[in-house]
């Protein structure tokens, strides 16, 4: 592998994601930043308290947990998948002690599709917004809102790895072999004009890995009937959030 040098400066900037959302004159928008923080007045809620190798239900103040198979809990993954996310920046305010490199808390894993893995957070109180720390930003990888738990309900948003990387194919993960690049993981925050009670996390490859969640009700939510079509994307300042590196 050989690399680019990247200013430091320019691996910082945003990438404005914006789904057009279908009978709303509002818009559902996506930051994702390379040392980017949550929102501000959110509800953080890290994974200390979780042990690797876990899956199933897991509690955690107003947001439950469940992890099915082969979604897991990680900590310092000796393998390049599930690699640990990389914390730059602000990626750990509010979520615990300031550092930088790979991530040596307990993070979370969707597992594979093909092993029925996914991660579903319900939560007590419908939202408007979340925020994850995104790893190994992948098109494999999929988000999607629901009006009701576990799932239920109206589809309320869908996000993709794509969606964040935009139209450049080589700013995402196509493989096993780049997973240790460190500016694969973003600080991704989602505002939605339609509330959800549950966000469900899954991949087709086994790549999907997920710290410091931040949600929030942020106030004026419309119909919660209101589906969201992915009609256009725009991008501003867009900034590699996989690779800007040129492969070997």
């Amino acid at each position: 592998m050989k690399t680019q040098n990247i200013p430091k400066s320019a691996c910082l900037a945003a990438a404005i994601v914006t789904l057009a959302c279908a009978g709303s004159v509002n818009a559902n928008t996506i930051t994702a930043v390379i040392g980017g923080q949550a929102q501000s007045g959110a509800t953080y809620q890290n994974f200390d308290s979780l042990t690797p190798g876990q899956s199933g239900a897991f509690p955690l103040g107003s947001v439950s947990v469940i992890l099915n198979p082969n979604a897991v809990v990680v900590q310092n993954s000796p393998s390049p998948s599930p690699a640990n996310p990389y914390v730059s920046g602000n990626n750990n305010v509010n979520f615990g002690a300031a550092y930088s490199g790979g991530d040596h808390t307990p993070y979370l894993t969707a597992g594979d599709t093909g092993h029925n893995g996914s991660i579903t957070f319900n939560f007590a109180t419908a939202a408007n917004y979340f925020g994850l720390l995104w790893g190994s930003v992948d098109a494999q990888n999929t988000l999607n809102f629901y009006s009701g738990p576990n799932g239920g309900g109206t589809l309320v948003a869908t996000v993709t790895g794509s969606n964040i990387a935009g139209i450049n194919p080589t700013i995402i993960q196509t493989g096993y072999g780049d997973s240790f690049d460190p500016w694969g993981t973003a600080y991704v925050n989602i505002d939605t004009t339609a509330a959800f009670e549950s966000v469900v996390a899954t991949s087709a490859l086994y790549t999907f890995e997920i710290d410091n969640v931040a949600y929030q009700n942020v106030g004026g939510v419309p119909d919660g009937g209101t589906t969201v079509g992915l009609l256009g994307i725009g991008l501003a300042g867009l900034v590699s959030l996989r690779r800007l590196f040129a492969r070997a």
